[in-house]
């Protein structure tokens, strides 16, 4: 069965993790994630937890993870020329 990502969630951050996580790593966070958000532990809340399963689905295989990463790659790459382009701050009366 394959896991489908949506490249707009940023499965890193739900993991306290940087871009440039390896397995090892990626695995801990999210055991210790785990220990802490677990449904036993957090008042029967479920939804924290499966935000945090749903990022290790993507991140914890490898394929899965560079399909992501370049997945999440365009699409920031696309929200950032939607963006305006900052003008020149204003000078101060003093400065001219």
């Amino acid at each position: 069965m394959d896991f489908k990502f949506d490249p707009k969630i940023d499965y890193y951050a739900r993991l306290g993790l940087s871009y440039q996580a390896e397995l090892e790593v990626i695995k801990s966070a999210y055991r210790a994630l785990s220990k802490k958000y677990h449904p036993d532990n957090f008042n029967g809340d479920n939804s924290r937890m499966q935000k945090i399963n749903d990022a290790y689905a993507v991140l914890s295989k490898e394929e899965l993870k560079k399909a992501y990463d370049a997945a999440r790659y365009q699409y920031t790459r696309s929200q950032q020329k939607d963006e305006p382009i900052a003008e020149e701050p204003l000078k101060r009366q003093s400065e001219t």
